[in-house]
């Protein structure tokens, strides 16, 4: 029996149709279950937080330095939500949640962009 697109459940007055993701608690469950959409909206959700908080405070004025960190803490706790269920081949899918990071480490430090995320890390002593 291959899984695909199935009818529809017909209850009275209710239609339930098939779909590809399911969000359960903020975590993102599809079909096959590569979590592929849960990790395009953390990457979305952190973006629109990063590109929100650079809009308040620029990279030279506004925030001090110990509250850009609590703000990437915040950020980080954010993107790690529910890593317990989604994260057991981590290797293949760090490098996006990396790159989702690194743009926080980025606004704490005021460091160029090619500076590695490893070197962020250890600057910030994360």
């Amino acid at each position: 029996m291959p899984f695909g697109p199935v009818n529809p459940i017909d209850f009275p007055y209710v239609i339930i149709k098939y779909q590809q993701s399911l969000n359960y608690l903020g975590i993102f469950t599809d079909n096959k279950l590569n979590w592929a959409p849960h990790l395009l909206n953390i990457k979305t959700k952190a973006t629109l937080l990063h590109q929100n908080l650079n809009r308040i405070a620029g990279s030279t004025w506004g925030l001090e330095k110990e509250f850009r960190r609590r703000l990437f803490t915040v950020a980080e706790r954010m993107i790690l939500h529910g890593v317990f269920a989604w994260a057991y081949s981590f290797s293949a899918r760090q490098s996006k949640i990396l790159n989702s990071m690194k743009e926080f480490l980025l606004f704490i430090t005021g460091a160029f962009r090619a500076t590695s995320t490893a070197a962020f890390q250890v600057i910030v002593r994360i």
